[in-house]
């Protein structure tokens, strides 16, 4: 679609609408509206996906940014805010549930409950969940000034939320690699040990020195 498609105006007013698409913890993954929602497995069916919503994002900021100049209180200057705005609110709310579930859980999950935000279905799922790395640090210019998609309530500071972030990826690193950390000071630490033993025994360098080890001694008395 667009910048000027003329279609926009009511594709944006679908999104945004909270009775259909629009849930404080994303895009959901079918409209509440429609007769199927939340029924049976409700995989598809109102769960908010994060590669859908992660996309969701990434063409709401394009078409905000990508309508050029335009003039002040024009038509098409108050859609691109409004795509501009929808961008960042969905950004927040996105962010906030994979965030809010993963510290109370350890876990990022295949997906996320339209009502509550909590994880649900697969757990330590690294698959499309991770691409939500995407919308740290995104650009959205003058969007992030606006609020939520009803227009309440302001944002942090850009220091305070790029530290909140900052926090976020290291965490979410951590927990994603640990194994393969834990497996990393293991080998060095027997590396270490391994050195240590040679020097004991004068096996550094081919040379030789004396070596005094307290512990051995302490076992001895």
């Amino acid at each position: 679609m667009r910048p000027d498609d003329r279609h926009l105006p009511a594709v944006l007013d679908l999104l945004s609408d909270p009775a259909r698409l629009w849930s404080p913890h994303g895009l959901r993954s079918l409209s509440k509206a429609d007769p199927l929602y939340g029924r049976d497995d409700d995989y598809w069916r109102g769960a908010v996906w994060v590669n859908l919503n992660v996309l969701a994002v990434l063409r709401l900021r394009d078409l905000g940014l990508g309508m050029g100049t335009t003039e002040d209180g024009s038509e098409q200057e108050q859609v691109r805010a409004r795509a501009l705005s929808l961008a960042a609110g969905l950004r927040r709310n996105v962010v906030a549930a994979v965030y809010d579930s993963w510290r109370a859980t350890g876990l990022f999950w295949e997906q996320y409950g339209d009502k509550t935000g909590e994880g649900r279905h697969s757990r330590a799922f690294t698959g499309w969940t991770a691409c939500v790395i995407l919308l740290l640090g995104l650009d959205l210019a003058e969007a992030d000034d606006g609020g939520s998609a009803s227009g309440g309530g302001g944002s942090s500071s850009t220091v305070t939320l790029s530290s909140a972030l900052l926090i976020f990826v290291s965490l979410s690193l951590l927990v994603t690699f640990r194994r393969k950390l834990r497996g990393l000071a293991l080998w060095a630490m027997e590396r270490w040990r391994a050195r240590r033993r040679d020097r004991l025994h004068g096996r550094d360098d081919g040379g030789y020195e004396e070596v005094v080890d307290l512990d051995e001694l302490d076992g001895r008395s």
